[in-house]
């Protein structure tokens, strides 16, 4: 399963585990002159294609900033694709929605309904 093979890279190797983007670019990570798309999902293979696609198929790649936010679960490997397999010019960022501190059922209240779906379940 490649979500469980990059879970261990991120353990093992200490390039799947870099901070993303390097610190010269996280500036750009507000920067209004760039374009900024958010992918949310947990699926490793789809967010890869999707941010490969856009980049190659942008006639600015250097101006593309994608924030990719995934789940606990899913965010090692998530981190060490986009560590591991960088699109440059453009500029990845990887988040975990667990990396959040303001992402709680008191500011999203949708979050204790899915919460109370899954126990129903």
């Amino acid at each position: 399963c490649l979500t469980l093979r990059l879970a261990d890279e991120y353990s093992s190797n200490a390039q799947a585990r870099r901070q993303l983007p390097s610190p010269e670019l996280v500036p750009r990570l507000t920067d209004n002159s760039y374009h900024h798309f958010v992918l949310a999902t947990d699926n490793v293979l789809a967010a890869s294609v999707v941010v490969a696609s856009a980049v190659r198929a942008s006639s600015k790649p250097e101006k593309i900033v994608f924030h990719v936010i995934t789940d606990k679960k899913t965010y090692a490997a998530m981190h060490s694709w986009f560590a591991l397999h960088p699109l440059p010019p453009s500029i990845i960022e990887v988040k975990g929605v667990h990396q959040f501190d303001w992402l709680t059922k008191d500011n999203v209240p949708v979050l204790e309904a899915m919460e109370t779906h899954i126990e129903i379940r």
